[in-house]
């Protein structure tokens, strides 16, 4: 009988419960929640664990360091109608981690 392999989203949620929650202080669990949250789970989160390799991984985080954060998370179209400047307005700002660098 085959065993389920579980997904890269779903490990690492319960991974961030059994092991870094209680091993980490609450900020370190904090960031480290975000993070998991808006780039990992959305990213990989699909993949079967036994699918995630160093190639679909570098490809992942090439797209993540190229990609309008701005955009891809709806960080301004969040914000109230009059305080909206860029990418809800239809003006991508275009920061990502490359261009932040």
């Amino acid at each position: 009988m085959a065993t389920k392999v579980p997904k890269v989203g779903a490990y690492a949620l319960s991974w961030l419960e059994r092991v870094v929650r209680p091993n980490c202080a609450p900020m370190t669990y904090s960031t480290t929640q975000t993070l998991v949250r808006l780039y990992i789970v959305p990213g990989l989160g699909h993949l079967a664990l036994t699918k995630l390799t160093v190639a679909n991984t570098q490809a992942w985080s090439n797209k993540v360091a190229a990609t309008c954060q701005c955009c891809s998370q709806g960080k301004d179209a969040r914000r109230k109608v009059g305080r909206r400047k860029c990418c809800a307005v239809g003006e991508c700002c275009g920061i990502t981690w490359v261009s932040a660098r």
